[in-house]
């Protein structure tokens, strides 16, 4: 290819950077092009102030949208996340010590103790999106290669028969999966890869967090398939999408599976619709905890999540909102699961029944709930160990367990 036009800050150590990147591609040609960013710009700006994520790097990023420059190289803890439309990262490569590489080795008089930045001591090469034959030529240098793929998947509402066909490939491919507590631990023994739990209860976390979203990233650099597996839909109420984040920022391969979330389980299961013609129109999915999260919206349906410590508190809140007290309420446990239990009735029926009910359960508060007589309430469940369920159909609802 012609001459590649590098575009790169004009300190001392971004040039130093881009040797060193352009080292491991000896028979590339290039010339660079020093910009000054807004942060060299303005050194007067404390990096502990709540400075724009492209602080360093928007002008550089300009620059290659607008065709000044082919490929802008820089420290990969100065990327924005997310990246400006029409870029990409399309390399990722190890940086040498850059004190010893500036000669500032002899200067250092302490190393101070705390966390650095995830993408510390690397460098990104950013290009234009559409350029594969940019991202074909620094492919061999690009150290994600031998990086792992992590997939966020919904479990669904409980009943393994309700995960989804995606879901289960990665499942079957997975070198590790780390999963939550009210997921079905002995169907997750069908999968080879090596089972972490990670859930989090009320009061009860094996793992914060942050200690996941560490779990995930490190696996991923280590090369492993890994799979995030979560009950209902990762990205309603599971901290989905601050896992994702947290990987895409870090440069790691993510999928997002969807699954079957809890209120639409347990709205079908209950024969419930959520919204129904001249009666509901439109529905909210709203959290049950914390206290100072409840809201009540302005909408026919509300479905309230993880609502067992706070359910008191949510009937009120909803009387107070202008619900009338004989509003229909549907309160339903382990929704698909052999323990299923729906109770139907008022918010005032409710409130003197709030401290009979368990984990995990699902609110439904609106006027369709009063469609739910419409379904056989009759209907016995029953559970089949074996192989084959067809000849025990008729008996009633079948739990099938492998």
């Amino acid at each position: 290819m012609n001459r590649l036009k590098i575009v790169t800050r004009s300190s001392n150590l971004a040039i130093k950077q881009v040797e060193e990147v352009m080292m491991l591609l000896p028979n590339v040609t290039y010339g660079i092009l020093k910009i000054k960013s807004y942060g060299d710009k303005h050194k007067e700006i404390s990096l502990f102030t709540n400075t724009p994520t492209d602080f360093f790097t928007r002008e550089l990023d300009e620059a290659i949208l607008s065709g000044e420059g082919d490929i802008a190289i820089h420290s990969a803890k100065d990327l924005p996340y997310p990246l400006p439309a029409g870029l990409d990262v399309i390399a990722l490569t190890d940086s040498s010590d850059q004190t010893d590489c500036l000669g500032l080795t002899e200067l250092i008089t302490e190393i101070l103790a705390f966390k650095t930045h995830a993408l510390q001591g690397q460098l990104a090469v950013v290009a234009k999106k559409e350029n594969g034959l940019l991202k074909e030529l620094f492919s061999p240098i690009d150290r994600r290669k031998k990086y792992g793929k992590v997939y966020i998947a919904g479990f669904g509402p409980g009943d393994p028969e309700l995960l989804t066909i995606k879901a289960q490939h990665a499942l079957q491919q997975a070198d590790i999966i780390f999963y939550d507590s009210l997921l079905d631990d002995t169907y997750l023994e069908n999968f080879k890869g090596e089972k972490i739990k990670v859930g989090k209860r009320k009061d009860l976390h094996i793992k914060e967090q942050d200690e996941i979203n560490e779990l995930l990233y490190k696996a991923a650099i280590n090369g492993k398939q890994v799979v995030r597996i979560k009950g209902g839909d990762p990205m309603i109420f599971g901290r989905g999408g601050e896992e994702f984040c947290y990987l895409k920022q870090r440069l790691i391969d993510v999928e997002i599976i969807p699954g079957i979330t809890s209120a639409l389980a347990a709205a079908a299961i209950a024969g419930i619709p959520l919204t129904q013609r001249n009666i509901s129109s439109s529905v909210a999915f709203c959290t049950g905890h914390p206290e100072s999260s409840i809201h009540i919206p302005d909408t026919d349906t509300i479905v309230f999540y993880m609502p067992v410590s706070n359910l008191h508190i949510i009937i009120n809140k909803l009387i107070a909102a202008g619900r009338p007290t004989n509003t229909p309420v549907a309160l339903i446990e382990n929704i698909s699961l052999p323990k299923q239990r729906i109770i139907t009735g008022t918010l005032y029926e409710m409130l003197k029944k709030t401290n009979t009910f368990h984990s995990p359960l699902l609110v439904i508060v609106g006027d369709t709930v009063k469609l739910n007589h419409l379904i056989k309430k009759s209907v016995p469940k029953i559970l089949i160990t074996g192989t084959s369920i067809e000849k025990y159909r008729h008996p009633g609802d079948i739990v099938h367990s492998f």
